[in-house]
């Protein structure tokens, strides 16, 4: 599917054109006449949805940064996202825009696939007509859930747009969940079981079922993420990938953890921007905080202020959670060609969590992104029946198989914690394994927020003047420069 991508960008970019007054919709009317004849321009043009998940302001670079607005990263030097955190942001913060924009790239093209595919092509079976409007349809409602969980009500564009339609009011958030919610259903039922050989990196049915069940945990529609999640368990396909450090490597790609990924590779254009390791230096402007570090519990199960093995006045990793050595990097740690890290961290961290050991490209890396991995999936099930008050063993067992991946072995809950635990007991046991499991991820914000525990982290860090402002922090603002194009858009009261 890869070697398609660079042929559909300039197919499109002449068919489409672009337009500078509102960057948000594409202003022409595809013409019939040179495409949407055959099934080869059909797979093309689906192509180049997928390939707006690569780009830098979606999966190629900027998904894991959402970390850095929830309680585990900091953004270095004076960047957009500091800014956000201390407090300082207005509507015109550039990141609110390119975040905007990069989602609503992946809208416009979904559109264009979900209207015209379903016309009469020559040679496209009405099977496959369906398969590539699903593809597409997964791929709006992956764009539509980070969009309404970042900025609440957003416009609802569901269709290709004409000039005359670019000026676009909000929708309410619960409009947009439920274009969600009905484009993941036509995607389960309309997907197959699984992909062979150069379509292997297609969406298949499971990748849905796992947006599925996220898109439903989000807003607390416990019953069927809890369900979607468990026909994932019962098909049997997925498990835990045995080493939790080989898990974010390019070796390891396409492993049987790896639910749906986004590809990327070097040399052709595909490259992300992510992984790379310049002088010994990691890629990005992120780095833990140092209340990160201080989440993982050591080696026997305790908290750091409880467990006799914590050695303070270390600054390795010895007797704590492997996931924490495996998924950051402290300042004095070899590294590259069994060097110390050349780190210019002020934290003292750095994120090794798909970050390449080796020299290389820094801006075209080829490692892939996990957008869906098993261990969500459980971790997804167990939250799913917590929150029902279904506090049965199976919430036990899930959690414990996150626990107890052979790389990782901590303790089980009933050895640590206990048994007969309460809603709330086995809550918050649940929110410490999605921290430390997923770290860099970028989960860590949307968890927060659906938590409602935004403020209560942003309050207890201390490393850097954070600023919790209610409501802002948690509903980005429409981007002012939306707001000046588009007399029918009306900015979110919290930033009025």
């Amino acid at each position: 599917m890869k070697k398609y991508i660079i042929i559909i960008t300039v197919i499109l970019m002449t068919a489409y054109g672009c337009n500078d007054q509102l960057e948000l919709y594409n202003p022409n009317e595809i013409s019939e006449n040179t495409f949407w004849t055959s099934e080869s321009d059909a797979e093309l043009a689906l192509t180049g949805v997928y390939n707006t998940l690569q780009a830098g302001t979606v999966y190629g670079a900027r998904f894991r940064e959402f970390d850095g607005f929830g309680g585990i990263g900091y953004f270095q030097w004076q960047t957009d996202g500091l800014i956000i955190t201390e407090g300082g942001a207005t509507t015109e913060n550039d990141y609110y825009n390119i975040i905007w924009k990069g989602y609503y790239n992946v809208v416009n093209r979904a559109n264009l696939v979900i209207d015209n595919v379903q016309a009469d092509i020559d040679g496209l079976s009405d099977n496959r007509a369906n398969q590539i409007e699903a593809e597409a349809k997964f791929v709006r409602a992956l764009a539509y859930l980070t969009l309404t969980m970042l900025y609440r009500d957003v416009p609802l564009i569901a269709h290709e747009q004409k000039f005359s339609e670019r000026f676009v009011e909000k929708a309410s958030q619960s409009e947009i969940v439920k274009i969600i919610y009905d484009d993941v259903d036509f995607a389960v039922n309309n997907l197959p079981d699984s992909w062979n050989g150069d379509d292997s990196g297609r969406v298949d049915k499971w990748g849905a079922l796992a947006l599925k069940a996220r898109a439903h945990l989000y807003f607390k529609d416990w019953t069927v993420a809890g369900n979607a999640a468990k026909e994932i368990i019962d098909g049997g396909r997925f498990s835990l990938f045995p080493d939790f450090g080989k898990l974010f490597s390019v070796e390891a790609e396409g492993n049987e953890e790896s639910i749906f990924a986004i590809r990327f590779e070097s040399g052709l254009g595909e490259g992300e921007a992510f992984s790379g390791t310049y002088k010994r230096v990691t890629r990005g402007t992120m780095r833990p905080l140092p209340e990160y570090i201080n989440a993982f519990y050591c080696t026997d199960g305790l908290p750091i202020d409880q467990s006799p093995l914590y050695n303070p006045s270390s600054m390795n990793f010895n007797n704590r959670d492997p996931r924490l050595d495996f998924s950051v990097l402290y300042k004095t740690e070899k590294w590259v060609d069994n060097l110390p890290i050349n780190s210019n961290s002020p934290t003292g961290y750095d994120i090794q969590k798909y970050q390449r050991n080796v020299l290389g490209e820094y801006n075209d890396g080829p490692q892939d992104f996990m957008v869906f991995r098993y261990a969500d999936v459980l971790l997804m099930r167990a939250e799913a029946l917590i929150e029902q008050n279904i506090l049965t063993q199976e919430v036990y067992d899930l959690i414990d198989l996150v626990r107890q991946r052979p790389s990782v072995n901590m303790p089980k809950i009933k050895n640590i914690e206990g048994t007969g635990l309460s809603q709330k007991e086995l809550r918050e046991i649940l929110h410490h394994e999605r921290t430390v499991e997923f770290g860099f991820e970028g989960l860590n914000f949307f968890d927060l927020k659906r938590w409602d525990k935004l403020e209560e982290i942003y309050r207890s860090v201390i490393f850097h003047n954070r600023v919790y402002m209610e409501g802002r922090t948690e509903v980005w603002p429409i981007p002012q420069r939306e707001i000046d194009n588009n007399p029918n858009l009306e900015q979110h009261s919290e930033w009025k």
